[in-house]
């Protein structure tokens, strides 16, 4: 059978959302539900929630596979991650990172329905996924920061950019891609 990742990506949230966790959709799916064309394997979130007492949690996860709890590293600038590692190789992976710097949980409180595949689903605001994607440095990241501040689609608020990279102290950064030739 042939793994759907949208109503994968629908059924985390729904999960989350009854669970009563804050949550916002980042990385390459939220890239996509801004506008920029391009594929990605993992689906990631960002939420709001403590690492004690994680046992509802998990276990409410187990639908989509096996949930783990992933604390940070020494040098690791994630605070930690709930992992949902699927049963089956044709599904993606589930990564629900928590949010606990002021930077995530301000990203959080900003967070806009959009729709995907016809499903609203909650996500972090593009201001705020070119702020992290600026922050994480990587070549895609580069390029899907790039993109969404150059598609026509995303209307960016321009105050909410410059806050959200002034938390992440990415602002240099920003400055520099916005001199790039086009």
């Amino acid at each position: 059978m042939r793994a759907d990742p949208l109503k994968r990506l629908r059924r985390s949230h729904e999960i989350l959302k009854e669970n009563g966790i804050p949550h916002g959709l980042i990385g390459g799916w939220a890239v996509i539900a801004w506008g920029r064309v391009r594929v990605t394997r993992d689906q990631d979130w960002l939420a709001e929630f403590s690492p004690r007492g994680l046992g509802p949690l998990l276990k409410a996860l187990e639908p989509l596979g096996r949930a783990q709890w992933r604390p940070p590293g020494q040098d690791d600038s994630i605070a930690g991650l709930i992992r949902v590692t699927p049963d089956d190789a044709s599904e993606s992976a589930v990564d629900i990172l928590l949010a606990k710097k002021a930077a995530d949980l301000a990203a959080l409180r900003r967070c806009v329905q959009v729709d995907l595949g016809g499903f609203a689903l909650p996500a972090i605001r593009a201001e705020d996924i070119i702020a992290m994607k600026l922050q994480a440095g990587g070549g895609l990241d580069l390029d899907d920061a790039r993109e969404l501040l150059k598609s026509p689609a995303t209307e960016l608020d321009e105050d909410i950019l410059q806050d959200a990279c002034g938390a992440r102290r990415v602002t240099g950064i920003l400055t520099k891609m916005r001199r790039e030739p086009v």
